[in-house]
């Protein structure tokens, strides 16, 4: 199992850092349960554990997997889809009694989609709560801000970072040297869930140059991959989206067969959200076969199909 997997917080007490938003919520839970607020707002930059906060709230509140509803606003931004939230939560949930609606990078909703929000945060049923999370609270309207209870995260500084990674290196049984958590820490910059992920694919290494050369290249391979698919999924025109590629593929030089293990990750965990698209599928459908043979040209060739084909199917 994935070291960042096995180690994520399930718990309040097992969270690491950000003392003061840990015990703002452990206030919070001692109030009787009519008296816990239905609203959430958890800001913070990406990678600090506002997702992983919010599933420990959802299960303070009680919420059973049926009722737990996460929204990625990035594509349920309208207020079309705000309105079928709105009718979905009229509803009880098929589990338990209580109904957590999770919206992340919830910054993304447009202008009058945050109105309609509005409603739900204003007169929220007995049994649904809603968390909200973002990187970018000042896109936020106001009156969202206001209606919420607010949690800010922030990175784990260098000490807590490294203390983390000497924690599970020696639950693992494992000895990694200061200086290659040293450079987790600056690669990671205060991320946990980066970080453990770094560390977990280093971890059996016994040469420290082999592990901080194989950080830097995981990083860079990481980064690429990212940017590669964000752009599959831009709404462009398929020539302007494939000119933009052009320039990304250009300056690849990572590993291709590992590149597109990634991307075939990336777009099955984006599959598996309530916001999930078919077009998620065609590229995936795309990027079955291994590039083993055909190296580097087999991922240009992929990501033009993704580009090119795939845009002209689109829903």
């Amino acid at each position: 199992m994935a070291l960042q997997v096995a180690y994520r917080p399930s718990s309040l007490d097992e969270y690491f850092g950000n003392a003061a938003a840990i015990e703002t919520i452990k206030t919070i839970f001692k109030k009787p349960k009519e008296d816990i607020p239905h609203s959430y707002l958890i800001t913070g930059s990406s990678g600090c554990g506002k997702t992983t906060l919010a599933y420990i709230i959802k299960d303070m509140l009680g919420c059973k997997k049926a009722g737990f509803k996460e929204y990625d606003a990035a594509s349920e931004r309208g207020i079309d889809a705000i309105r079928r939230v709105r009718q979905e939560a009229k509803l009880m949930p098929l589990d338990g009694d209580v109904m957590v609606m999770f919206f992340d990078e919830v910054h993304g909703v447009t202008g009058p989609a945050q109105e309609s929000m509005l409603k739900l945060l204003e007169h929220p049923k007995p049994h649904v709560y809603l968390i909200l999370a973002t990187t970018e609270p000042e896109k936020l309207k106001e009156t969202i801000i206001r209606r919420c209870t607010q949690i800010k995260v922030a990175p784990l500084n260098r000490l807590d970072t490294i203390d983390l990674l000497e924690q599970i290196s020696q639950a693992e049984n494992k000895e990694v040297s200061r200086k290659v958590l040293a450079k987790i820490f600056n690669i990671s910059d205060g991320k946990p869930g980066q970080a453990v992920k770094l560390l977990d694919q280093v971890i059996d290494m016994t040469s420290e140059d082999k592990a901080l050369e194989a950080i830097e290249a995981i990083t860079y391979n990481e980064t690429m991959v990212k940017e590669l698919c964000i752009l599959m999924m831009k709404d462009l025109h398929p020539n302007n989206k494939w000119k933009q590629m052009q320039v990304l593929l250009r300056n690849f030089n990572g590993d291709p067969e590992q590149a597109r293990r990634g991307i075939l990750g990336w777009f099955s965990s984006m599959l598996l959200k309530d916001s999930w698209k078919p077009s998620y599928a065609n590229v995936m459908a795309i990027f079955t076969d291994s590039f083993f043979t055909t190296g580097k040209p087999g991922l240009v060739l992929a990501c033009y199909y993704a580009c090119i084909e795939n845009q002209s199917n689109k829903e």
